[in-house]
């Protein structure tokens, strides 16, 4: 039978502009309060599933949430950018009630993956595409591990819609995937 590497993907913990609703995108927001106690539940959590390494995205809020999952788990983080948040484009920065576009990208944007945001953001199948990528990268450089991987909501919405129907993540909520005979599994919505 042939080895399995097992990802763990989970939002970060609430960021000051979640908190404020402005859309991030790729753009940078610290932990807010309530964020840092969501990456120690988070850190308290992963002890059950035996995690062998932790990688973040190069955002600073997914960086945070995952320093806090290794100072309790002993783990190191590694960051890469290929698990990064959907660019949002002229969008980024702005608060969701003022982007008059945004509620009718929001109810298309799976069913329609060649929709950018805000021109010359990036399309669902863009981040499907990178996204994919990265973990086949790293399920192939450790295989048969347990992976945890701090991301973001609409970034894990886009790859989630490639099994099932793509829902908004709570900070700190995920999805289970594995990699198995060159390719990844849907596994599930970790509880």
């Amino acid at each position: 039978m042939a080895l399995s590497t097992q990802f763990y993907l989970c939002r970060h913990g609430q960021s000051v502009w979640n908190q404020q609703a402005l859309l991030q995108g790729q753009q940078e927001s610290p932990l807010s309060v309530v964020g840092k106690q969501q990456a120690l539940t988070l850190a308290h959590k992963i002890a059950a599933w035996n995690i062998n390494h932790i990688v973040s995205s190069s955002l600073g809020r997914a960086i945070q949430t995952a320093q806090i999952c290794a100072e309790h788990s002993g783990l190191q983080t590694k960051a890469i950018g290929g698990i990064a948040e959907r660019h949002f484009g002229q969008w980024q920065g702005l608060y969701l009630k003022d982007i008059r576009e945004y509620s009718a990208f929001c109810q298309q944007r799976y069913a329609q993956p060649e929709l950018r945001p805000g021109l010359c953001g990036e399309s669902t199948h863009e981040v499907q595409h990178r996204m994919q990528q990265t973990l086949v990268t790293l399920a192939k450089q450790h295989l048969g591990d347990k992976l945890l991987v701090i991301s973001h909501g609409d970034a894990l919405a886009c790859l989630m819609s490639l099994w099932t129907p793509a829902i908004e993540l709570a900070n700190i909520g995920g999805i289970h995937l594995s990699y198995q005979n060159q390719q990844l599994h849907w596994e599930g919505l970790l509880v």
